[in-house]
């Protein structure tokens, strides 16, 4: 079995949990209604809507960009459309499992940001 950086671990359970507030297999504890958090869109398919930001402090912003409801939202909007379309929990373990066995566990570039930044979040743009 795979074992993945605990970053990444992380980030898996966190794409596992919102599919799952999707599907209503947990309770929403975010704001907006399911029907709200997310979109269908006929090319690209399922996605996450970012909750809107009436602030401009810095502090605020960073907030907001560390908490559940963003970093689960872009983690999932950069997923392949079969891991985020998956109609079963069993259908996406698979698919994810199969989808990160492909990323590699350390930054692909010199120059990268920082080495122990292997979040998917920053890690996806640059290997697509």
């Amino acid at each position: 079995k795979q074992w993945y950086q605990r970053r990444v671990r992380g980030e898996r359970s966190m794409i596992i949990h919102l599919w799952k507030v999707y599907n209503e297999l947990v309770p929403n504890h975010t704001t907006r209604p399911v029907n709200e958090s997310f979109k269908i869109n006929p090319r690209l398919g399922l996605s996450a809507v970012y909750p809107e930001l009436h602030s401009t402090e810095d502090a605020v912003k960073t907030l907001r960009d560390n908490s559940f409801t963003v970093r689960a939202a872009k983690l999932c909007d950069r997923m392949p459309r079969e891991v985020r379309e998956s109609t079963s929990l069993e259908s996406l373990n698979i698919s994810l499992g199969n989808f990160l066995e492909g990323i590699p566990d350390h930054p692909p570039l010199s120059g990268y940001r920082s080495p122990n930044d292997n979040s998917l979040v920053t890690l996806l743009p640059l290997l697509c």
